[in-house]
């Protein structure tokens, strides 16, 4: 026994991802407190995770437009992009796969697919 231990599922989702997301790993696993997501984040991703996190959350990152101007706040549809993905198009649709955000966190991907 190497005496490993084992990533939960949040953290897993924060390194790769294949069927789901890390929002489809909170809403099927969790709940996790807020202060374990930070933890994970910063344990997985780095001093800077969180931030980068934050980030990923925000619309106007992606340049992504807004109904009302002031909305600041996350759109549902963004996702938490992990460090690696194996086939994101087997299992998500095309909306998730080749939207702005993806684009933009995979920057290889427009030549995989």
């Amino acid at each position: 026994s190497l005496g490993a231990p084992l990533p939960t599922a949040y953290e897993a989702a924060l390194f790769g991802v294949e069927t789901f997301f890390a929002e489809q790993v909170r809403e099927y696993y969790g709940p996790y407190k807020h202060s374990q997501i930070e933890a994970f984040l910063t344990k997985r991703w780095g001093k800077d995770g969180l931030a980068k996190y934050e980030r990923m959350h925000l619309r106007k990152t992606y340049n992504i437009s807004y109904e009302d101007s002031e909305n600041d706040l996350a759109s549902s549809t963004l996702r938490t992009i992990p460090v690696t993905a194996h086939c994101p198009w087997k299992y998500h649709p095309d909306d998730i796969t080749t939207k702005a955000q993806m684009r933009e966190e995979c920057k290889f991907l427009r030549y995989v697919m």
